[in-house]
């Protein structure tokens, strides 16, 4: 599409994302002035209704849900047989660029918001079935959404099946291991995909990868989860084991809803974040203890003292080196006392939400 396009009520600005069945462009509200992102469904063949329709479901099904985390759907119109989606537009796109450099407490922040998303969805019925870090964007205060419901579903629907069991859809690396065998999905599909973007942002890879994408789909069915300590040594115990409860294999096995895992994830964080550290000596004490100084006056007094045979010496030379050490201590200026934020761990309650540590 020429760039310069105006379609409908809206002015294209630019192409910002293309995909194998849709391209995304940036573009302008007429009326209200205000930028979207514009999804255009391509390679519709004569008579293909299934495509259609599916792009159609896409808009109802993310359009119902209403929540901080979840892109909003804004418009569904046609414009000479094509089909367009007008969703959110977010500036600083999606979670991939930044898999890997996350420190822990961002890390906790972009799964919270997926998980409160997920069970916004799950309240509505819908499962999303192609979760991976290319559908989870940014805001601009460090928020995740998600995005994209292509190929996403409603769990309790009479209506046609448009994606039939017996059809894999969704990323292969990100795939629940029911899914993988085209059997029906649930919410714990969402989970288990849920779990291997978590297993990714701790460790930095998926857990599975392989030459094609059978032998990944095979691995998820059959394969044991590696251990995120033997990819990750310092990885708290606490979170290993609750992201490997989201990846067993058996769906009955994972948390009951995504409800439950967000409330055992918020609970690891305040353990894992909040925790107190190992209190040390104040520097300032240290310091005026090992003063090459203070030493220097105990050991002449106590020399002093073994010469002349004066043993109270050895008093006056103790009491003189505990003076010094006040004087040295009272004398230090004192360094300004660090916070949380500083050290990667989570802010006490009444500074900026930790997720602040990554916006731009």
């Amino acid at each position: 599409m020429n760039t310069a396009t105006s379609l409908d009520r809206y002015e294209i600005v630019r192409e910002i994302g293309r995909g194998a069945n849709a391209v995304v462009y940036l573009a302008r509200h007429s009326a209200l002035n205000k930028f979207v992102a514009l999804k255009e469904l391509l390679r519709i063949e004569a008579g293909d209704e299934t495509a259609a329709a599916r792009f159609l479901r896409e808009a109802q099904l993310a359009g119902s849900l209403t929540h901080p985390n979840i892109v909003a759907v804004y418009d569904y119109f046609e414009h000479e047989g094509t089909p367009y989606i007008a969703m959110e537009h977010l500036e600083r796109g999606s979670l991939r660029p930044l898999v890997g450099q996350l420190t822990l407490a961002e890390i906790f922040t972009v799964l919270e918001g997926l998980l409160a998303g997920l069970a916004c969805a799950e309240r509505h019925g819908v499962v999303h079935r192609d979760l991976k870090p290319e559908n989870l964007m940014l805001t601009d205060d460090g928020q995740i959404k998600i995005a994209d419901f292509g190929i996403a579903k409603a769990s309790a629907t009479a209506t046609t099946n448009l994606t039939r069991t017996g059809l894999v859809v969704g990323a292969p690396a990100y795939m629940a291991p029911e899914q993988a065998r085209g059997e029906e999905t649930g919410p714990a599909a969402d989970l288990y995909s849920a779990g291997i973007v978590a297993y990714e942002l701790v460790t930095g890879q998926v857990p599975y990868s392989g030459a094609d994408p059978v032998s990944i789909l095979w691995c998820h069915v059959h394969e044991p989860l590696p251990a995120l300590s033997l990819r990750k040594p310092d990885v708290d115990s606490r979170l290993a084991r609750w992201i490997e409860c989201l990846l067993a294999k058996d769906p009955s096995r994972r948390p009951a809803g995504a409800r439950e895992a967000l409330d055992e994830l918020r609970a690891i964080r305040d353990e894992v974040l909040e925790r107190p550290r190992p209190a040390r000596p104040p520097r300032r004490i240290v310091t005026a203890l090992v003063s090459p100084l203070n030493f220097a006056v105990l050991l002449v007094v106590a020399l002093a003292a073994v010469v002349l045979h004066a043993m109270w010496l050895f008093a006056v030379a103790g009491a003189a080196y505990a003076a010094l050490v006040g004087v040295a201590y009272v004398s230090t200026p004192s360094r300004a006392a660090e916070t949380r934020d500083k050290t990667r761990e989570r802010p006490r309650r009444d500074r900026e939400p930790a997720h602040r540590s990554f916006d731009t």
